[in-house]
């Protein structure tokens, strides 16, 4: 669940062949955050790639993150997208909203709207509705409730509450 929370945020996966490819995780500005990760993440085996500074982690190559790189990749663009099956779970959707999300703009409601940027994600229409589909899987209440705004994905004010408790636990 980290693992593909992480493909729709900051984790990536970069290919060596046609057949092997390593899980790769960084994050500069949140070095507790990283390690947390490769800390829940115990059967991986990961090595420093990156410098102190700018710390990258990456998984030993095999074909099951090839298999993944597949799922979320298109080709040989750098853009991922949101597999068309995908159902979040609750980590998955604070893993992704933990590398990409903020509280947004909070002049219309009461609560703060939880946003999550998906600048990383292809803009192609097709794939941000998958986006959009993703994370409405995570509660029946969430259905027309997520909407783009600007390069982000959106939470409706009237169910923001509902994912701050889904996530709480893991944030």
């Amino acid at each position: 669940q980290i693992i593909m929370g992480s493909l729709l945020g900051d984790g990536m996966i970069r290919i060596r062949s046609t057949d092997s490819a390593c899980f790769s995780l960084a994050n500069q500005e949140q070095p507790e955050y990283l390690q947390w990760k490769i800390q829940h993440l115990p059967l991986i085996d990961f090595r420093l790639t990156g410098t102190r500074e700018r710390p990258r982690y990456d998984s030993e190559y095999s074909v099951e993150f090839k298999t993944l790189r597949d799922r979320f990749y298109q080709g040989n663009r750098g853009y991922r997208f949101v597999p068309e099956d995908m159902k979040l779970t609750a980590l998955m959707a604070a893993v992704w909203y933990m590398d990409d999300g903020n509280l947004g703009d909070s002049a219309y409601q009461d609560i703060q709207s939880p946003q999550i940027c998906i600048k990383r994600l292809t803009h192609d229409r097709d794939k941000t509705n998958a986006a959009i589909k993703a994370l409405e899987s995570l509660h029946d209440d969430f259905k027309g409730q997520v909407i783009m705004s600007g390069p982000s994905l959106r939470i409706k004010g009237k169910v923001a509450e509902t994912f701050w408790g889904l996530i709480c636990e893991y944030v």
